[in-house]
């Protein structure tokens, strides 16, 4: 890792104050968001795209990860749930469902579920958990009664701020439930999304296990001079 850094700085000081042109070849998209101004995607040994950095890195994420649309359609809904979850998906800052995300986006989930019958004290509950089958949090919000009585579409809106959720990919589980009572539905797993690293100072890091979330801490540094010992001065 310190040998990986020592390279990194060298390059970025190689690039910009020398006036050289670096090439660096590499997966880790972090680290070359960070480092490069310009792009060149390649594919089976051929040139793919040329261009600047987020729209280079953008088209390899698209190649790859083209299939996943960051969202999940139920079939036909039982109505023997009382609060059926039928739709879901992340979506970015231009409303757009989105597979993937750079981390300093906010992402949005749009959460549809169908009430058959009300259930009072019914939640809706949220879960995001990453590919090592960790949980990384759960967000619960309690479900307005219905007007009128006799149900309808209720849909939901759920923020994560930018900056929160570290490189990885993610999964989300849903379910509709009165605590400590009875699951109403239940959707494990029911879709996945990525967040890509826009170029952190843990972009050199890209593959390290550094923790689940950006964490917002509060540091407090304070300096003291240690106490001169008078005794030791010479005359």
């Amino acid at each position: 890792a310190q040998f990986q850094k020592k390279c990194l700085r060298k390059m970025h000081d190689s690039s910009t104050n020398e006036g050289r042109t670096v090439l660096f070849v590499s997966h880790h998209k972090g680290t070359i968001r960070q480092l490069c101004t310009r792009g060149i995607l390649l594919k089976a040994g051929r040139v793919a795209k040329i261009g600047s950095t987020k729209e280079v890195v953008d088209a390899y994420i698209d190649m790859h990860l083209g299939g996943n649309d960051g969202g999940f359609s139920a079939g036909a809904v039982s109505k023997s749930k009382d609060i059926a979850i039928t739709r879901a998906r992340a979506v970015n800052s231009a409303g757009e469902t989105a597979a993937h995300f750079v981390h300093t986006e906010p992402i949005t989930f749009r959460i549809s579920c169908r009430i058959n019958r009300w259930v009072p004290n019914a939640e809706l509950r949220l879960v995001v958990g990453d590919s090592r089958g960790r949980r990384v949090f759960t967000s619960d919000a309690l479900l307005p009664h219905p007007e009128p009585n006799d149900g309808g579409m209720l849909e939901a809106r759920v923020r994560i701020p930018g900056e929160f959720l570290r490189p990885e990919t993610y999964l989300v589980t849903l379910a509709t439930f009165v605590n400590n009572q009875v699951i109403i539905d239940l959707v494990t797993d029911c879709f996945s999304f990525v967040v890509q690293d826009g170029g952190s100072k843990y972009a050199a890091s890209e593959g390290m296990d550094y923790g689940c979330v950006f964490a917002p801490c509060e540091w407090q540094l304070q300096h003291e001079r240690e106490p001169v010992d008078v005794s030791k001065k010479t005359p």
